[in-house]
C-alpha cells in the first residue's frame, strides 16, 4: 500500500506541475493577445517599439 500511495503521490504532484505550465503558458498568450490588441487599437507607427 505505501508503494502504491508513493505512485500516486508522485502522479499527483505531476498533474500540478503540468496544470500550473499551462496555466503559465495561457498567461503568456493572454498577455500577448491584449498586447496586440492594444497596438492595433492605437495604431503606432512602424518602428515605434524599437525606437
Amino acid at each position: 500500500t505505501q508503494t502504491q500511495t508513493q505512485a500516486g503521490g508522485r502522479s499527483e504532484a505531476g498533474y500540478k506541475v503540468l496544470r500550473q505550465t499551462y496555466m503559465l503558458l495561457s498567461m503568456t498568450v493572454i498577455f500577448s493577445a491584449v498586447t496586440a490588441g492594444i497596438s492595433m487599437a492605437v495604431a503606432p507607427p512602424p518602428m515605434t517599439g524599437i525606437v
